[in-house]
């Protein structure tokens, strides 16, 4: 089902720090940086081979992110696994009784599709499968 790491999306505290942190011990320079107002986050992404690693900042207290930021500090957020055939996937998953968010598959702002798993169903860890 997992073909390989889709992205690491981490929650951070200062998107700045982060930004200046990677580029100053990593050499790593952003491949784009933005603002959803809608979700209420700032983000930076890197690009390492096919995986994204994401940044984001939360900019709303109500969100899921900021939320997790508040409880558990800053860290990792979720691992997104690439998958194919995603449709085909949430099918076979929802036929096992597995529970899944947002009615079935999102669209990030970048494009890609996903899939996330219910928390109240998936060991209080947030699996999200990707696609594109």
């Amino acid at each position: 089902m997992f073909m390989f790491v889709h992205h690491v999306h981490y929650v951070v505290e200062d998107l700045e720090k982060v930004i200046s942190y990677m580029e100053k011990n990593f050499e790593m320079l952003l491949d784009h940086k933005g603002e959803d107002t809608e979700r209420g986050y700032n983000e930076a992404i890197y690009k390492v081979g096919r995986t994204l690693i994401e940044f984001t900042q939360p900019t709303k207290t109500d969100t899921s992110m900021a939320k997790f930021l508040q409880q558990k500090g800053p860290g990792v957020f979720h691992v997104a696994w690439g998958t194919d055939l995603l449709e085909e996937k949430a099918k076979r998953l929802a036929s096992k009784g597995v529970k899944l968010r947002d009615s079935g598959i999102g669209k990030s702002p970048r494009g890609y599709k996903t899939l996330n798993f219910d928390l109240s169903d998936s060991i209080g860890t947030l699996f999200q499968l990707a696609q594109g």
